[in-house]
Formats: structure tokens, sequence, C-alpha cells
């Protein structure tokens, strides 16, 4: 067979694929992360490289770096504001940044966010207008299948002294995070189907990773070492794109890529070229 498995998709794959190498044709793995990666622990280096990247590519957009000529300034004012603080806003902010599509509107969030100056009704009414545009979303509830994913798979556990970063604006929410974690997965049983996930093992199987370098959860870095397990394998890093990848993008070069790798199970084959043709979402300048 052809597996393809994108986020925790890919992580699927890679345990089926140890398991089963035989019947695996081909391995297709999109925003994902190599199995001995704690890619939790690095969320914060992770993400505090999508928004750099973010910056970068608005100032050499042409509509982008006129509209907001100080984000990252503006950026660093909004950390710095006493009615905000990297708790406040971090959680929100990587969401944002998992998002293509939602990424082109956080240069106006980040301007807005400071023009409210900490006013209660501002705020309110902007994160209405956030919500609109799918920026951010309601109280939500952890999904039951989180609790024991998060608590019994190695590449998921984390702790607090494992984070990366402290630089980073999400390094606070990280630290947090792990600490909620190491005390709730003290109340969930362990399924013995973690077991499963053992050192991988070296396999011929043609596998392409497709990861963007702007996905604040599993960027390129995250698949270092896998090529020394697969010899027949190859890594392609997606310019400027989010762990979500915009589905037009998606259309104008991954999916060719992927059909390509997938007729004729050769890695070397699919053309890469159309990378750097790939249109990205247009910048927000008004919600």
């Amino acid at each position: 067979m052809n597996l393809f498995g994108a986020s925790y998709g890919a992580t699927e794959a890679q345990v089926f694929q140890r398991l089963f190498p035989a019947r695996v044709r081909t391995m297709t793995l999109l925003s994902g992360s190599f199995l001995g990666i704690p890619m939790v622990e690095r969320f914060p280096a992770a993400s505090q490289q999508a928004l750099d990247e973010l910056f970068a590519r608005c100032a050499s957009d042409r509509v982008c770096s006129v509209d907001f000529p100080h984000l990252a300034a503006d950026w660093a004012k909004l950390r710095a504001a006493k009615w905000v603080n990297d708790a406040t806003i971090g959680n929100d902010v990587h969401e944002v940044l998992m998002s293509a599509d939602a990424t082109a509107y956080l240069p106006l969030a980040i301007r807005s966010l400071l023009a409210t100056q900490g006013h209660r009704a501002a705020l309110d009414a902007l994160a209405h207008q956030m919500a609109n545009v799918g920026l951010i979303s309601g109280p939500s509830g952890q999904a039951v299948i989180g609790y024991p994913i998060e608590c019994a798979e190695p590449w998921a556990r984390v702790t607090a002294a494992g984070i990366t970063d402290p630089a980073s604006y999400y390094y606070q929410d990280g630290v947090l995070g792990a600490q909620w974690w190491q005390y709730v997965c003290t109340l969930i049983p362990i399924s013995r189907a973690a077991s499963d996930y053992g050192p991988p093992r070296v396999s011929d199987t043609p596998v392409l990773m497709i990861n963007g370098t702007a996905d604040p959860q599993d960027p390129p870095a995250n698949m270092a070492g896998a090529k020394q397990i697969w010899p027949n394998s190859r890594e392609v890093a997606e310019p400027w794109q989010s762990h979500s990848v915009d589905i037009n993008a998606w259309m104008q070069c991954g999916a060719t890529l992927v059909q390509a790798f997938v007729e004729t199970a050769n890695v070397k084959g699919p053309d890469t070229g159309c990378l750097a043709q790939v249109r990205l979402p247009s910048f927000a300048v008004s919600w």
C-alpha cells in the first residue's frame, strides 16, 4: 500500500511502517515529525522561528511592508505592554501560525491589539472580529483521545526542563503546558500499545517528507535523522508554508509532487521547481 499521513497521521503512518514494513510500497509524510523527535518540547523554538519567518515575509511583501512597516517592533511593543504578557496571547498566536490562511491576518491583529491598549470594550470588539475570520475560536474541551496520546506516546511526552528557547514568546506557555501534562498524566492509564513506538527500524521503503518552513509545530528540522533510518527518502521544505497547508498552494505544487512520487515510487522523480511559483494567501490590511 501507499501510506499518506498528515500531522498526527504522519505519526500513525510511521508506526504502521515500523510494524509492517513489507506491506508499505511508499510513505508520504506531510507536516509531520520523525518519531524520535520530542516535538512538543520544541514547540517554543519552532513557533518563534515561524513568527520570525512571518516578519521576514511581510518585510519582503509589497503590500505588507507598506501597511505594516514596523511589524517586528510593534510585536515587541505588544509583548512589553503592561496589560499583556506572553501567557495571555502566546497560545492564540501559536494557533494562528498553524494556518497559512490565518497567518495572513496576524500583522493586522498585532496592530489592532496595540491600538486597544487593554481597553475591555475594544478588546471584546477585536476578539469578535478575529473570531469572524477564524483567527481565534471559542472555548473548547480537550478531546479525550488527546490524553492517552500525550501521556503515552514517546514523541508527545514533555517536561518543563526539556522546553527549548527561553527567548521565545511561546516559552512561558510551553512550560505551563508541560507542568499541566506532568500532573494530568499521573491520572491517565498507560496503554500497552505505546510499546509499538519502539526505535525506528532501518528500511528501504521510499519515503517523501514535506514540511513547511514556517510550521510552528513540525518544521523541517524535526525530520533530522530520518535519512539514516530511511536511506531511500527525500525531505522537501515548502517556503513560507505553515502546518495546515493552504489548499490553493497545495494544488499548485504539493499534490503534483505526491502524485509523481506515488506513481513512480522514486524519491528523485518529483520536480520541486513548482515550489518557487506557489502563491500564498495575501496579507489582510483590514477586517
